[in-house]
């Protein structure tokens, strides 16, 4: 996004008639680093649009409830553990409820996952540290056999 900036600068500058220094001025004209300047920058403004804006149209290829237990282990204050919570409420429908742990109120979990939050163990296993990767969380849930009711 910054280059698209930077570039839609270089344009301005150009139609203008501003002279200044750059070693591509005057190659493809003002009105094609006007073009370039505006792809970059809508292009740039869709990717953090897209980081905004997860897709939600993804299912697993069997529905139902996977696992028996989900503990997120996290601290006051960490904005990787917001980040893990939204994400696992994204996908509540397929996993067990959360029980969130703050570590910061025990000596042995403080000692033990230290900076290392958030946790998410499933099932009394760890299967994430320091962050939640969606893409392996819906690995995990697609390679799950949902629980018999």
């Amino acid at each position: 996004m910054i280059v698209g900036m930077l570039v839609t600068g270089c344009a301005v500058l150009e139609l203008l008639d501003i002279p200044w220094r750059y070693p591509l001025a005057g190659r493809g004209g003002p009105w094609l680093w006007l073009i370039a300047g505006i792809g970059l920058l809508t292009g740039g403004s869709w990717d953090v649009w897209r980081e905004d804006h997860p897709r939600t149209t993804w299912s697993p290829r069997e529905k139902g409830q996977r696992f028996q237990s989900l503990v997120l282990y996290t601290r006051t204050g960490c904005h990787l553990c917001d980040d893990a919570k939204h994400l696992l409420s994204q996908y509540q429908h397929l996993l067990p409820a959360v029980v969130e742990v703050n570590i910061d109120e025990s000596p042995e979990l403080r000692e033990k996952f230290t900076t290392c939050v958030p946790v998410v163990e499933i099932d009394r296993k760890i299967r994430f540290r320091g962050a939640v990767s969606e893409a392996l969380l819906r690995r995990l849930i697609d390679g799950t056999r949902p629980m018999e009711v």
